[in-house]
């Protein structure tokens, strides 16, 4: 490029050759054109120039040596200058006219050099160096660990348009290009400054990055810049990301596509969040400076399971707990963290990589890619963590070679594990908000979380175990598939409970009308049968379910309506009180004579019937009701047979102790409804049954 600056220099100086009015004319016509093209168009060269070493030393003659030419090597005009007219003129003019030609060279070149010294910019300590002529062999990639946040530049509004390509600063006032320039020398020099939400500056940086890569032609140093870009600015990740794969696709760097595709696959480079992450981690959890500064060079990735807040604030502790266990873990085996990594890294560039040793990549790996190491103990945190939630965990075997994931099993995870397993008592549990989010995601979480089996409901009792499962139902208020737990409660309820099944089988109908995809599960037969023994209660339970699923009544009217649904039905008796004073009218001397005539007769005497067998008892009422004696006997009798007695058994029974049947199974059903909050005696046409579980609940304790 140089090379061909020098040539345009020689033509024009050849040009300049011409009469002296019409040679001034073009002196300032070619010296004009000359700045504006530099301005315009080679201003990263012109920086270049001034900060190369290897031109910053040399003189002008050095850059560009006096032309020496005699009347010989002047080309033919076409109208100004004849062949004649030079060979007629005098030695000593042709002297002269040199001297003036290099003089007036002179004085472009000084010119040119005031002009390209204003455009150089220079660092608050020293001369950055940022070449695109001398580049060094192996440039040394940014450092993020050091990088620093600055609040001395206020970046001026400029309201969001789209960009296209560096050449968009030209439409931007002198205050803004003013900034820019200084935002780029900040960010050039590993300085983070706050934009205020002004994209257009970081965009036109990105454009002006792209457009010197097109001259420095230095994949690696453009890939180091794209990933400090996405990293500060987080808005240009996809854009960074695509421009960085076509550069590296034109320069055929196939090692880098493919190490690209790798880490991006398996999370190992910075997922792009935004710039404060580590700020806002510090300020929540409370860190030190010296807890801070273990999170330098991590970059933790964003998933489903770190979005929630609440889990990644917890991995974090659990990182920072394993790196600092890490390092007196090293320390007490006399171990250097550096020999360690070191043996993963050279594992991860040779193996992982497909690098060759010693190679410019292998060495790049081994001197920049600690996060590699970091990430993994973030990972190993973090499926802890996912284990102790009853989460999914991340499968590590996956991301890594098998001989580096050995390497890291033994030379990292073996260090920390016995301390990380003893802090996990200390890991906060998820609060109901964070449940919510976790069931969001993982649908099938809940299970175990609700346990639904016959003794765990009578060893809590009713009322604890539906505390438990309304508790449940809120954590998974987000959770699409959250009619399924209403759906299993209802059936593990039906045996138990046939009012609360029924209750809770009809929020299953409203939760599934609430825009559920998934296809409505009718009552199974066999519950259908047992939860609605007559064609009456049959038929109730249809004409409300039906209305339901219509929207014809909401939930709360549903309910209302099935409240006491299994409760006997009680038929009212009306008395005609007249029709019965009319008939005591008719008959009152009838009854005189009736009255008359019994009082002259003896009463039969009716043999009195053994009571039946009742067991002994220490107490004298062993149920936690008033119970009559025919009432204990039953009970007695159900607890004989196994609480299941026939039709005939129980016929027998009233027989036997005088006790009309009915009556007296309604009555133990109503005294004993207060207590188990349903019915004792139940009949399915064939026998009666009793609920064991319920019979320990009418027990004196």
């Amino acid at each position: 490029m140089i090379g061909a600056l020098l040539m345009l220099f020689c033509l024009a100086i050849v040009f300049l050759t011409r009469p002296n009015q019409q040679q001034n004319n073009s002196i300032k016509k070619f010296t004009s054109n000359v700045r504006r093209y530099f301005n315009m168009h080679w201003s990263p060269i012109s920086e270049q120039i001034d900060t190369t070493p290897a031109l910053r030393n040399r003189s002008e003659d050095q850059i560009m040596p006096p032309l020496q030419f005699t009347t010989n090597s002047v080309p033919k005009s076409s109208s100004s200058i004849t062949e004649a007219q030079i060979t007629d003129q005098p030695k000593k003019t042709g002297t002269n006219n040199l001297d003036d030609l290099n003089q007036k060279k002179v004085e472009i070149l000084q010119s040119l050099k005031e002009s390209l010294l204003r455009t150089t910019f220079k660092t608050e300590d020293n001369k950055m160096d940022n070449s695109i002529i001398d580049i060094d062999a192996q440039p040394e990639p940014i450092n993020y660990s050091d990088t620093q946040q600055t609040e001395s530049l206020k970046a001026p509004n400029w309201p969001h348009m789209y960009v296209y390509g560096y050449s968009d600063l030209e439409g931007a006032s002198e205050e803004q290009r003013a900034f820019y320039d200084k935002f780029k020398v900040k960010f050039l020099t590993n300085k983070w400054v706050d934009l205020s939400g002004n994209s257009n500056y970081v965009f036109i940086l990105l454009f002006d990055l792209l457009k010197q890569f097109n001259v420095h032609k230095n994949i690696t140093l453009l890939e180091e810049q794209m990933n400090q870009i996405s990293t500060y600015y987080p808005k240009t990740r996809p854009y960074a990301k695509k421009f960085l794969i076509q550069k590296m696709r034109e320069v055929d760097y196939q090692e880098g596509l493919d190490r690209l595709e790798w880490t991006t696959a398996n999370n190992v480079v910075p997922d792009y969040q935004t710039w404060d992450w580590k700020s806002r981690s510090i300020k929540k959890l409370n860190l030190s400076n010296e807890d801070g500064k273990l999170l330098d060079d991590m970059y933790f990735n964003q998933n489903n399971f770190i979005a929630i807040e609440f889990c990644s604030l917890e991995v974090l502790k659990l990182y920072i707990t394993a790196r600092k266990a890490l390092k007196t873990a090293y320390a007490a085996h006399n171990i250097k963290q550096e020999d360690q990594f070191a043996i993963i890294l050279d594992l991860i560039a040779r193996k992982q990589y497909n690098y060759r040793l010693n190679s410019q990549n292998y060495r790049y790996v081994l001197n920049h890619s600690s996060q590699v190491i970091t990430g993994y103990i973030f990972k190993y945190c973090e499926n802890k963590i996912r284990g102790l939630y009853d989460y999914k965990k991340l499968n590590l075997l996956q991301s890594y070679h098998e001989e580096v994931l050995l390497s890291l099993t033994t030379n990292v995870a073996s260090f920390i594990e016995k301390d990380i397993n003893e802090h996990l008592n200390k890991v906060n549990k998820p609060d109901q908000e964070t449940e919510r989010y976790l069931n969001a995601q993982v649908t099938t979480r809940w299970k175990t979380k609700l346990n639904l089996t016959t003794e765990y409901y009578k060893q809590l009792g009713k009322h604890p175990f539906l505390a438990e499962v309304n508790k449940i139902l809120d954590q998974n208020s987000k959770n699409p598939s959250l009619e399924i737990i209403y759906y299993e409660v209802f059936k593990f309820l039906a045996p138990l409970d046939k009012q609360l099944s029924f209750e809770y089988y009809l929020r299953y109908i409203n939760q599934h009308l609430t825009g559920s995809t998934l296809v409505l599960k009718l009552m199974p037969q066999n519950i259908v049968k047992k939860l609605f023994t007559t064609p009456e209660l049959h038929t109730r339970y249809t004409k409300i379910s039906i209305a339901l699923m219509k929207k014809e009544i909401n939930i709360d009217t549903a309910l209302e309506e099935v409240k006491d649904f299994f409760l006997p039905q009680r038929k009212k008796i009306l008395l005609d009180t007249a029709a019965i004073k009319q008939v005591e009218q008719q008959h009152s001397g009838t009854v005189e004579v009736l009255n008359e005539y019994l009082k002259d007769q003896e009463e039969p005497k009716v043999p009195n019937s053994p009571p039946p067998a009742i067991e002994n008892n220490s107490e004298s009422q062993p149920f936690n009701f008033t119970a009559s004696p025919n009432e204990q006997a039953l009970l007695h009798l159900f607890k004989q047979n196994n609480f299941t007695l026939s039709n005939n058994e129980v016929d027998l029974f009233c027989k036997n102790t005088g006790a009309h049947k009915g009556t007296l199974i309604n009555n133990l059903n109503e005294s004993c409804y207060d207590i188990i909050d349903d019915l004792l005696i139940e009949n399915d046409d064939s026998n009666y049954t009793i609920n064991h579980t319920y019979y320990q609940q009418i027990l004196k304790a």
